[in-house]
Order: structure tokens, then C-alpha cells, then sequence
């Protein structure tokens, strides 16, 4: 899944992950800009979201 992705699935609204969303776009700006650090700074956080929510989500379709 691609930071793209993240940015514009619009199931992150629906279910209140807007906040996530925002800061997927803020890596994609990032990338395009070659923020090389800004990405090395909030990459791990960011990832740590995503398997957050990740997990959150195996609860509702992975039963």
C-alpha cells in the first residue's frame, strides 16, 4: 500500500482516521520534495500508526 493510498481511501474519514490521513499526505509532499528528513523523523511513528490501525481493522474483516 502506498502513501498515496493512505492519503486518499476514503474509508479513513468513515471511521475517524482523518488525523492518519493528514499525515500520509504530509509524507507524500515529503517524498515528492526529497525530505529525506522530515521522512527519517516521523517514518517510525507513522508506521507504528498504520500497524495500529492495521490491527484495529483485522478485528472487523479478517473474521
Amino acid at each position: 500500500m502506498t502513501v498515496f493510498t493512505l492519503k486518499h481511501a476514503r474509508t479513513q474519514r468513515y471511521i475517524g482516521m482523518s488525523e492518519f490521513s493528514e499525515k500520509a499526505k504530509q509524507h507524500e509532499y515529503a517524498a515528492k520534495d526529497n525530505n529525506i528528513d522530515f521522512i527519517k523523523e516521523n517514518a517510525e511513528t507513522f508506521i507504528g500508526e498504520y500497524e495500529d490501525i492495521c490491527r484495529k481493522l483485522e478485528k472487523y474483516y479478517c473474521r
